[in-house]
Formats: C-alpha cells, sequence, structure tokens
C-alpha cells in the first residue's frame, strides 16, 4: 500500500513539474515575441533573434506535439516570418500547423495565410487559388462570412486595379439598365 501511495506521490510531482515547465518555455517564448514586436516598433529588424525565436518554437511545437499552444505559437512565428519580408519561410511554418495541428483551429487560419501569401506577396496566382479554394473545401461552413470573401478573392485575383473598376463600373451600369426597364 505504502509503494502505491509513495508511486502516486511520484507520478503527481512529475505531472505537475512538466507542466510547469511547458508553461515557462510557453511564457519564454512569448516574451521573446514582444522583444521582436518592440523591436520592430523602433523600426530595428533583427533576423537573428527571429531565427533563434523561431528555433524555440519549432523546438517546442516538437516536443508538445498534442499542445494547442504549439499551433498558436507556430502561427505567430508565421506572422513574425511574413513582417520581416521572408513569406517563404512563413508558408512552410504555415503548411507545418496544417499538416502536424490539422485539428486545431489555427489550421483554418494558417490555410487562408497561405492563400493570402501566395497571392499578395508571392504573386503566386495559381497557389493562391489552390490555397483558398482548398480552404473553401476544408472549412466553408466555419465562418459564411469569410468564406464568401474568400469566393470573392478568388473572382479578383490577379485582376488589376483598372480591370476592377471596369468590372465595378459595368455592374453600375447594369443596374441602372435594369432599374429604367
Amino acid at each position: 500500500m505504502r509503494y502505491l501511495t509513495y508511486s502516486l506521490i511520484v507520478i503527481g510531482l512529475f505531472a505537475m513539474t512538466s507542466c510547469t515547465q511547458k508553461k515557462k518555455e510557453y511564457a519564454d517564448i512569448q516574451k521573446m515575441f514582444d522583444t521582436l514586436g518592440l523591436k520592430i516598433q523602433q523600426g530595428y529588424i533583427d533576423t537573428v533573434y527571429l531565427n533563434k525565436t523561431i528555433a524555440e518554437v519549432k523546438q517546442y511545437a516538437d516536443e508538445h506535439p498534442k499542445d494547442s499552444l504549439a499551433a498558436k505559437l507556430l502561427f505567430q512565428s508565421a506572422q513574425q516570418l511574413e513582417s520581416h519580408k521572408m513569406a517563404d519561410q512563413a508558408v512552410q511554418i504555415l503548411e507545418k500547423i496544417q499538416k502536424d495541428f490539422s485539428e486545431s483551429a489555427y489550421a483554418a487560419k494558417a490555410l487562408l495565410t497561405e492563400g493570402f501569401i501566395y497571392n499578395n506577396i508571392l504573386h503566386n496566382i495559381d497557389q493562391a487559388k489552390v490555397k483558398y479554394n482548398e480552404y473553401l473545401e476544408k472549412y466553408k461552413n466555419l465562418d459564411t462570412n469569410l468564406s464568401r470573401d474568400v469566393e470573392l478573392e478568388l473572382q479578383h485575383l490577379g485582376k488589376s486595379a483598372e480591370e476592377l473598376v471596369k468590372e465595378f463600373e459595368a455592374r453600375i451600369e447594369e443596374t441602372k439598365e435594369k432599374k429604367n426597364q
């Protein structure tokens, strides 16, 4: 009986220690993100510190593959990479979220963000279409307003501002003609 009691105490202490350690690691990484944010506000881009932060996040995600906070940290990493004009690396992180944390709420955000990056930063319209369509296939019912926006985005991919204005003007003319009938 004593052996069982001591075993349960040891297991409980181990569980509390590992949980506390995980919280500390998470808090430390959040401090690193805060530091990056301050540096950006000051106009200072520190890619060395960014890469160190990303490495810490990847290690955290590898050590805690079922932790929803890992998906959140990875998403924050992708956002930081995007803001530091490192879109290719951001896409890699976003793909990791979709692959390793597919049940997380961040999987949908990652897919949508990936489409945005392909469209607006990397100017790869074909890949943007693939990602936006994949988003609609998987997550259309998650947020109907957002899905509607994605559908509109798909309709306008690759069009210049001039083309969009012409389409808009044509729709206005159509509406006027229908009213006059």
